[in-house]
Formats: structure tokens, sequence, C-alpha cells
């Protein structure tokens, strides 16, 4: 396998969830965001004894996202938008792509979906702890945050797209989602996927990992004791040249 290879390997979401998988053992994974389940089917590989629990509000995604759950034993789902609370929220999709996130309208302006938070599905379907959340929500974290406020207190990590460049109105760029989930009690210890923009090759984004701020091994005394492990990923990360096109 070449530098170019291993690193890229290396920087996947897979090669991510497998170094988590060595550290935590989440009881229920609440994927938020969850399109057709491909991401909850990749952490089922990871965590095979584990709840999915996936939170999708696009009813584009319902066929697939129902022939997953019905195929994945301790699998279930809710056609409901992730917000801050139960409701209802007008919102508007992107017409020709699923994957892409949704974008709030004034009400008769958009199509009018039921909305529900992390904590009362949790507590509706009785799911136990320790939790993992997984976001993929396009800039509407703050919201979601809000209606797990219960569930945070047994989250033991979240995995979080974040971004470079706000995706939407109330959109916390990465720098800035850091401290917030600092103060939650978790720190920033992985990345994956790192997507850049086609236009001229800027960092658009990429999946970040954060843990339990006190977990095992999180302590400043541990950090020091391994500062240089990972000192060849480092080295070979920086001799790698990316195109740009």
């Amino acid at each position: 396998m070449s530098a170019r290879e291993d690193f890229w390997s290396w920087s996947t979401m897979p090669a991510m969830l497998d170094r988590a998988a060595k550290r935590m053992r989440p009881a229920t994974i609440v994927d938020l965001g969850a399109s057709d389940g491909r991401w909850a089917a990749l952490a089922r590989e990871v965590w095979p004894e584990a709840n999915l629990l996936c939170i999708e509000g696009n009813k584009t995604h319902e066929p697939a996202l129902a022939a997953f759950c019905a195929r994945t034993p301790g699998a279930e789902y809710a056609l409901e938008l992730a917000a801050a609370e139960v409701g209802t929220a007008s919102v508007r999709y992107n017409p020709t792509d699923a994957f892409q996130g949704i974008e709030l309208a004034g009400q008769g302006d958009g199509e009018i979906v039921l909305t529900t938070t992390v904590d009362h599905e949790l507590e509706e379907r009785d799911l136990p702890g320790p939790y993992l959340l997984k976001f993929d929500t396009h800039g509407h974290e703050i919201p979601i945050l809000a209606g797990a406020q219960v569930a945070l207190e047994q989250t033991i990590g979240i995995v979080m797209e974040v971004y470079c460049w706000p995706t939407c109105v109330g959109c916390l760029r990465h720098w800035e989602m850091t401290p917030r989930l600092e103060v939650l009690g978790f720190r920033l210890t992985d990345m994956c996927d790192l997507m850049r923009r086609q236009c001229d090759g800027r960092l658009h984004e990429f999946d970040a990992m954060y843990e339990l701020a006190n977990a095992p091994g999180m302590d400043e005394r541990s950090s020091m004791s391994g500062q240089f492990a990972n000192l060849r990923r480092f080295t070979l990360m920086a001799s790698i040249p990316f195109d740009i096109h």
C-alpha cells in the first residue's frame, strides 16, 4: 500500500469508527439525518449489539430506511425531523438531491413535516444508554442538541458533520461548534472524510468524533505520554499533496 493509500484508508469513516469501538461501547446509537440508513448499517457492523434509532424527516428516504430497519434486528426509525421540540415545521428539501440538507421556510412557504426530539424518541421507545449520537444535519445541530438534554447525560460519544462555511442560518462552523460541545462535556478526538469545495479546493466539511472529556485516557497526563504515538501519521499527512482542480 502506498503512503497516499495508507493515509486515505486511515482517514475514512469506517476507520474512525473502528478506532472509536476500542474506546466506547454504546447500547443505543441515534442516527440523526439518517437518510436511507447507510451510515446506520456501517455503525451496526462496528457495534453489532447496539440498538439503532434512525431519525429522518425527508419522506423520500422512507422506503429504503424502512427496508433497512426491517432486515436489521434492533433497528427502528422515526420519519420526523429532529428538532428542539415536538411539533411541526415548514421546510424545503432539495428537489434534485435528497441527500442535501433542508431549509426552514415560513408558514405556507414549504412542506409541513412533523418534528420530534431525541429525548422524546428515546423515552417513547425505552432505549437504554449509553448513547452515541450521529449528526448529519447540515447546520441544524444546535436545536437538535437542545432537544437532547436528557440523552446527553448518558451520551459517551458524538459523531458530527461539521463545516468551515455556514450551510444555513444559525449554522456553527467547526471552530464554533467544538467549544460549544466542550461546555457540554465533550472533546474533539478524531476526524475523517475531509471534503473540499469543487470550485476552489478549500476545505468545506469533515466528520468529527467528540468523546466525554472525562473518559479514560482523556486526562492531560495520558495525552503527554502518547504525544509521539501518531507522529508518523501526521508527518505522512503533511507530506501528501492535495490536487486542486
